[in-house]
């Protein structure tokens, strides 16, 4: 996911294979978790239907959807170093 977002063309306008390959990790995603995030697709009527297959999407979109995935899993599964202990921590005890 990461790797789509970091590789995504620097234009206003992203090819819609970006976005068939985002849905293609969505629906892994889905069947791993048992998830559903159909909020995070982006919707067929974004995209722009041109000549020979050059169908486009807005970046903006594209990126607001990616990060919205990637900031839900983020914080949904945090990694080990980002967990936040929360609470009370009792100091170790000595082995004696």
């Amino acid at each position: 996911m990461k790797g789509i977002k970091e590789h995504a063309p620097n234009k206003e306008e992203i090819p819609a294979f970006y976005v068939e390959e985002y849905h293609t990790i969505i629906d892994s995603l889905e069947k791993e978790t048992s998830l559903s995030l159909s909020e995070f697709r982006i919707p067929w009527n974004e995209i722009t239907f041109g000549f020979s297959s050059h169908n486009t999407c807005p970046k903006g979109i594209f990126m607001s959807k990616v990060d919205a995935l990637l900031s839900y899993f983020e914080l949904t599964y945090p990694s080990e170093e980002e967990k936040t202990e929360i609470g009370f921590k009792p100091p170790k005890k000595e082995k004696k």
